[in-house]
């Protein structure tokens, strides 16, 4: 997980390989932490649990607006580091397989935005996933489906509550 808060990293790492956080972006530690540990000379693990998670309405995760674009942007920036520093094929495969788990669970948080999001933001996140790992017939069919049913269940709610 690129979560900063579960890591100790020495202030060299970053200042060495000129390596910081986005400043404007969310997801900026997404994009910024898979990178540093490409340039770490060695990496160890803990397994002792010393952190909690405390999700509240606020959360950049609960909100429904352009946050989550900056989601998708993170996975862009990361992949065009890996090409650029010749690194994509070493990490290709855990690259890919981290694509495939971020596609399912980015498409299935998507379905529930309001139409009016999905449309205005739909080229990119179609040309985003080009640049990451296709975006297949069956996945752009699956979201509009999933938001069609959501939306209808809403207002079937609505509906009933009058």
């Amino acid at each position: 997980k690129a979560y900063p808060c579960n890591k100790i990293f020495k202030k060299e790492l970053f200042i060495d390989n000129n390596l910081f956080f986005q400043e404007g972006h969310y997801y900026e530690d997404l994009e910024l932490i898979p990178k540093l540990v490409t340039k770490a000379y060695s990496v160890s693990f803990i397994s002792q649990i010393g952190y909690n998670y405390m999700k509240h309405n606020e959360s950049t995760t609960s909100s429904r607006d352009g946050r989550i674009l900056d989601n998708l942007w993170a996975y862009i920036q990361l992949k065009d580091y890996l090409e650029r520093e010749n690194l994509y094929e070493k990490y290709r495969t855990d690259f890919d397989l981290t694509v495939d788990y971020f596609k399912r669970y980015y498409l299935n948080m998507l379905y529930d935005y309001p139409t009016r999001f999905l449309l205005k933001n739909y080229e990119f996140i179609v040309k985003g996933f080009d640049r990451i790992g296709r975006l297949k017939l069956l996945d752009k069919v699956k979201l509009w489906y999933k938001h069609i049913l959501f939306v209808l269940k809403r207002k079937l709610y609505d509906y009933r509550a009058r």
